[in-house]
């Protein structure tokens, strides 16, 4: 399997911005560990992650604290696994998320302002 630290620097990119858009539409707070989460989950290396999620979805499921601290916990902090993607992200992200976050809800909330033709 290909480590984090081998993805393309666009590809890298393009996946953090569709967890953090992800997140935000669930209205996932954009912390280091539920980023984690939803990056594995869009970047799709876990079969039981994704699986897991997408019937949590279905059912239409709040992620709540509790919800995310235990897919945190059961899908990357216990194994490790999904790439180390825990270990990829340093705590000085902490502030890029909220960052990038803050710019997504602006945006969304922006975009639902324009009159549609």
């Amino acid at each position: 399997m290909q480590s984090l630290d081998d993805l393309e620097p666009d590809h890298a990119a393009s996946v953090s911005k569709d967890a953090l858009q992800l997140m935000a539409e669930l209205e996932v707070p954009a912390t280091p560990p539920n980023f984690t989460v939803w990056f594995a989950y869009v970047l799709g290396r876990s079969a039981a992650l994704r699986k897991t999620i997408d019937i949590l979805r279905s059912n239409d499921r709040k992620f709540d604290k509790t919800l995310n601290r235990e897919l945190y916990n059961t899908f990357l902090k216990a194994t490790g696994s999904v790439g180390e993607v825990a270990q990829t992200i340093p705590a000085s992200s902490t502030q890029s998320l909220s960052t990038l976050e803050t710019t997504f809800q602006a945006r969304s909330q922006i975009a639902q302002r324009i009159p549609r033709s």
